[in-house]
């Protein structure tokens, strides 16, 4: 490695410092050579990594720049310097580059060529039509009377502002006056509502390698409002990925495209392909599709990569540059995130303008002189990274900056955690930049956690709509039964008393699944299912399991205990339960509904059994103790207590009803689907009748005001997910509504809504 001890990093942005930070970490590094148009600047001091201002074009005075600084091998960021060619040059120099050749990367510089290979290869690419003119493109969405939103691209380069979603005519009129004089082709291209994801793949002549998943959030306000000006932030890993959708990507993205990019090389007999692929991904109801194809690391996803695993990045990148990835990793690997990290930008308040360089003013209160280098942080895991930002050589406090100015970088076990440390270090800055607080590593939603609840309802319905779940017995009397598990709940069972707390979740969640269907439960079966079997575990569970049955005279008939390592992850376990029971005789025949009926509710004691996967992917089981959250209904406030509080049974509650003589038309169970689904299943048959709901009737717990305010959730996607604080509902008629009331009074039950009938 002593002849390849210097390398040469060309480019400006947040890209590169942080390819320089990732390459200097490496022992073996003696010096990082940043060439641009950035000066040293003395917040960003470094051992190890050198500024060089250097902005001149030709080949000559880069390759002269390099040798001058003994520099052997380079890596290039900027598209323009490749399209230009830089990095065939420099190898014909002698100088191992990471990039490919001009004629290569035409995958990002032309996209009307891209966007023809991708339909050639058959890869799955959203629909796209050039033009090459605006007046033509124009017309064209006028004379077909195009829908809006519609993608309009450039085909050139355009550092990153080629691509606009026009939403309306004013908006098509607003662009037009921007772009009717520059040169064509453009392109319109069929919109997608989806998740972008960011796939970046290192590859040379023989081999590749696939690195961490990443995804860039491209509006440039909160909640994804605004200009899409790309590279407000990025995530590593980012959520809604599952392994389904990286064989997709294998098989009908990646593989044609590398089998395309060897034929090339071949064909022409040069050097390969040896840099960078970036491809630009969409996930939509159309599943994954190819949007962009880009020949270098994106900005700001590297910020996001590099800092997401401990590997010898400049030991993989020098490897790539001499094209031996074959030789030193095999055909194809795969580098996997093992930590969260959290990017954000950081812009002036006006950007996307100015485009000139404006005053910056920031100060670290937690550094030393203001040096922003993570050693001299409070946190090491936070990082500043430069990006547009420059220093006035007259004087040293004046500051300026356009574009990208900087970016934070924080590193977590979780991407909750990775959020919080960004949160807490960046309170240590003053400073007059704008940035997007609302870039998080978790999923907004339960179906982007990889749970669609919906889909899976409709699916079993549709599967079991010759089937019952009741049968009949010898007198006459109905039994059913019901099955379901704990799911990833008890992936936050770490102490031994967490296992009788899960069993007690699983016969009340059983129990009330029974009572809804109108049957007292009278006998049970488990599962229970381990990775390796751990006998104060499974005795913890069983033992208070078996008191609860004992307790409320339902017979445990048996179970079933499975060892199965490659199913359940390390250390994971999973129960389940099948329950039967007898029809409750006072329900067999109930009133039907009418209008004005009333919609009691009784009070839910946490999450329940659901949306934990939602939980799970946004926190580290681990840290969850260590995270306060101050509830007015509960003295539990740590956040691993108030999640794990076990399923409330309802039994008590419906006996008390029916003694009073109140037989509910309907009962629901509010489970998978959370409070507002639930509810609306009551319906699915009826079509004469709808639920009110009313919203105001009681107070959310504290709980889901928390997961808004701290983890931007919205309340239409929880109140899809959990119960919000409402576990068990039954549909009263009118004329015994206050003898309910009066029978739950010691139940905390309040009337949440009315049936009412349809109005044609």
């Amino acid at each position: 490695m002593a002849s390849y001890g210097h390398v040469a990093i060309i480019g400006n942005g947040g890209r590169e410092h942080a390819l320089a930070l990732a390459c200097a970490q490496a022992p073996w590094v003696q010096g990082v050579h940043l060439f641009g148009s950035r000066d040293d600047c003395e917040f960003f001091q470094h051992d190890t990594i050198q500024w060089h201002l250097h902005n001149r074009i030709g080949a000559p005075n880069w390759i002269d720049a390099l040798k001058r600084e003994l520099c052997t091998w380079a890596i290039i960021g900027p598209e323009t310097l490749l399209a230009l060619d830089l990095a065939t040059q420099l190898r014909e120099a002698g100088i191992a580059c990471v990039g490919p050749s001009a004629r290569l990367a035409r995958l990002e510089s032309d996209k009307v060529f891209a966007k023809s290979l991708f339909n050639e290869l058959k890869i799955p690419t959203p629909k796209a039509t050039s033009f090459d003119s605006y007046d033509a493109l124009k017309s064209h969405i006028e004379e077909n009377a195009l829908s809006f939103p519609q993608v309009i691209k450039r085909h050139d380069l355009c550092g990153g502002k080629g691509v606009v979603i026009v939403h309306n005519n004013e908006e098509l009129l607003q662009l037009e006056k921007q772009w009717a004089a520059l040169a064509g082709p453009f392109l319109v291209e069929e919109f997608r509502a989806g998740v972008e994801f960011s796939f970046h793949v290192l590859l040379d002549e023989h081999g590749h390698i696939r690195l961490p998943l990443s995804r860039d959030f491209k509006k440039r306000f909160a909640k994804d409002q605004g200009p899409n000006t790309g590279g407000m932030g990025a995530i590593c890993p980012p959520p809604a990925w599952t392994k389904s959708d990286s064989l997709c990507v294998q098989e009908d993205i990646l593989s044609p495209l590398l089998q395309w990019i060897r034929e090339q090389t071949l064909e022409k007999s040069s050097t390969g392909y040896r840099g960078v692929l970036y491809l630009g991904l969409m996930k939509s109801d159309r599943g994954l599709e190819l949007l962009e194809t880009n020949v270098r690391f994106g900005d700001p996803e590297t910020q996001a990569i590099l800092a997401s695993t401990k590997v010898d990045w400049a030991s993989i990148l020098l490897t790539c540059a001499k094209g031996e990835l074959r030789q030193s990793y095999g055909s194809a690997h795969h580098i996997k995130a093992t930590r969260h990290v959290n990017v954000k930008a950081w812009v002036h308040e006006s950007y996307p303008s100015p485009v000139e360089p404006s005053p910056v003013e920031i100060h670290c209160h937690n550094a030393i002189e203001d040096d922003f280098h993570s050693s001299n942080l409070e946190d090491p895991t936070f990082e500043i990274i430069r990006g547009n930002l420059h220093q006035d050589p007259t004087c040293a406090n004046r500051l300026t900056g356009a574009g990208r100015i900087l970016y934070s970088r924080s590193v977590g076990d979780s991407p909750y955690q990775a959020h919080t440390k960004m949160q807490r270090s960046m309170k240590g800055f003053t400073h007059n930049l704008s940035i997007r607080h609302d870039i998080v590593g978790w999923p907004l939603s339960y179906e982007s956690a990889g749970v669609n609840d919906f889909a899976l309802y409709d699916l079993v319905q549709s599967s079991l709509d010759s089937a019952s779940a009741r049968f009949a017995s010898e007198d006459s009397n109905a039994l059913l039964y019901t099955c379901d598990g704990l799911g990833t709940k008890t992936l936050l069972a770490r102490k031994p008393e967490h296992y009788e707390s899960l069993a007690a979740d699983l016969f009340n969640h059983l129990t009330n699944d029974l009572i809804a269907g109108r049957a007292w439960p009278s006998a049970m079966l488990d599962t229970i299912v381990q990775h390796s079997f751990s006998p104060k575990r499974t005795q913890r569970f069983l033992g208070a399991l078996s008191k609860q049955c004992c307790e409320h005279q339902v017979d445990l008939l048996g179970g079933e205990s499975a060892i199965m390592p490659k199913l359940i992850r390390t250390g994971g376990f999973e129960v389940l339960g099948t329950m039967i029971g007898r029809e409750i005789p006072e329900l067999k025949s109930v009133a039907s509904l009418e209008d004005g009926d009333s919609i009691v509710a009784l009070p839910s004691n946490g999450l329940h059994t659901n949306g934990y996967s939602w939980i799970n992917a946004t926190f580290s089981p681990s840290e969850l103790d260590s995270i306060t959250v101050p509830l007015k209904e509960s003295k539990r406030n740590s956040l691993g207590d108030i999640l794990r509080t076990p399923h409330r049974s309802y039994r008590e509650a419906t006996y008390c009803l029916l003694n009073a003589g109140v037989y509910p038309k309907k009962i629901a169970h509010i489970t998978g689907g959370g409070l507002e689904h639930n509810i609306r299943r009551l319906l699915e048959k009826d079509s004469k009748h709808q639920l009110i709901l009313n919203w105001e009737s009681f107070e959310e717990p504290t709980l889901y005001q928390w997961f808004r305010e701290n983890l931007f959730w919205s309340t239409q996607a929880m109140r899809t997910t959990f119960n919000m604080g409402v576990g068990f509902v039954y549909i009263i008629s009118q004329d015994t509504f206050e003898s309910a009331l009066d029978a739950l009074s010691n139940f905390k039950a309040w009337k949440l809504g009315e049936i009412h009938e349809r109005r044609v």
